[in-house]
């Protein structure tokens, strides 16, 4: 069977990947998940509302591919498998050369892959995709990707400037539009946003910048020149 193909988004929040993800999401044959990384605990446990704008598990589209992956929605442990999904952390991933680490990390996430697998291959076989568009953005859930040998990835990483970073974190967002239960992003002062957009920029870098399947993106240039850009992406994915 082929490897199935993934566009990744990594990058800091408010860095524009919803946009970025939605207007590859309309390119025939790309499918645009979302961030996959929130699909348990977002999505399964806390039932939010999916982009459709109905709530995560009526969604027919999230439903069938649930279904497919794991035979029923309801069959499956969200909150267990959520404890799999956030067992690796990026620290992790900053002292992954230290002796002893390699096995240590490798153990984190063994009993995860295969639930990815399965989740991937369904959005592939549901949707019909040639290219699958994850905005997870973590660079934790990327690594969990590359280290998938049915997976064919590609990381964008996303980058904005960290002073339009830090001024959108302070602003007080609704995440989930449900009127019955608004859910707001999570807010960062200025110092936190800068030393997480540090960290996390760094750390993408340091996993994927020698490698041919990675291309960093300007925010500011997504903006500017969107055509030349989009173009420029799909050149290279």
């Amino acid at each position: 069977m082929a490897p199935i193909k993934v566009l990744y988004i990594a990058g800091w929040g408010r860095s524009g990947s919803t946009i970025l993800s939605n207007i590859l999401g309309e390119i025939p044959g790309f499918f645009s998940t979302g961030e996959i990384n929130n699909l348990w605990q977002r999505g399964l446990i806390e039932n939010k509302l999916c982009g459709c704008q109905r709530p995560f598990r009526e969604c027919d589209c999230w439903r069938t591919i649930i279904n497919q992956a794991f035979g029923s929605i309801d069959q499956i442990d969200p909150h267990q498998i959520e404890k799999y999904a956030t067992s690796l952390t990026n620290t992790d991933l900053f002292l992954r050369w230290l002796p002893g680490n390699q096995k240590r990390i490798a153990a984190k996430y063994r009993a995860y892959l295969p639930i990815l697998h399965c989740l991937y291959a369904a959005i592939q076989s549901v949707t019909g995709c040639s290219l699958i568009v994850d905005s997870s953005k973590n660079p934790t859930h990327g690594y969990l990707l590359s280290q998938m040998p049915d997976i064919d990835l590609y990381v964008i990483h996303l980058i904005r400037n960290p002073h339009g970073v830090a001024h959108s974190l302070m602003k007080k967002k609704v995440y989930d539009a449900d009127p019955q239960r608004p859910f707001y992003m999570e807010q960062h002062g200025p110092l936190r946003s800068t030393l997480i957009w540090s960290t996390w920029n760094l750390l993408i870098e340091h996993l994927w910048q020698r490698e041919d399947r990675y291309l960093r993106v300007r925010y500011e240039d997504l903006l500017q020149y969107p055509q030349s850009t989009i173009r420029h992406i799909l050149q290279f994915c």
